[in-house]
């Protein structure tokens, strides 16, 4: 049997994460929740997660910074940033980005099933590098 790929997801939002978990569970996925930016880094740096889905408006952090903190435990890993706005013209790290309009046509599931397809290969994982790099977001952010 084909191991399930893992989806993380990153909200402030408990509808939102809940629903989000239902319809990625059903097709198949593995879903890790989390509320906060260290417990986010802290999964990412223990868990195999094969791509991250941040809310953009994550409390005092913000999605950018979480995404880019993100990106510096583990800088292979998929991030898909999604916004509950309509609309939304900012510059961000992430891989994609996902408005409301896009998660009501359910691009969402499609995004990441790409996402995960095209990603190929062993990951290397070294502890230390995480360790810091944690270290470093949280005392930063």
């Amino acid at each position: 049997m084909k191991p399930k790929k893992c989806v993380l997801l990153i909200s402030m939002d408990e509808e939102a994460v809940q629903l989000r978990r239902f319809m990625l569970t059903t097709k198949g996925f593995r879903v890790y929740t989390a509320t906060a930016l260290d417990e986010a880094c802290t999964l990412v740096g223990s868990t195999e997660i094969h791509v991250c889905v941040v809310d953009l408006e994550l409390g005092d952090v913000g999605g950018n910074r979480a995404v880019m903190c993100i990106k510096a435990v583990a800088p292979t890993m998929p991030v898909l940033l999604v916004s509950s706005k309509e609309r939304c013209n900012i510059a961000h790290a992430a891989e994609a980005f996902l408005n409301a309009l896009d998660l009501a046509k359910g691009q969402l599931w499609e995004s990441i099933r790409l996402i995960t397809v095209r990603k190929r290969g062993p990951r290397k994982k070294t502890v230390g590098v995480v360790q810091r790099a944690v270290l470093e977001c949280v005392v930063n952010g």
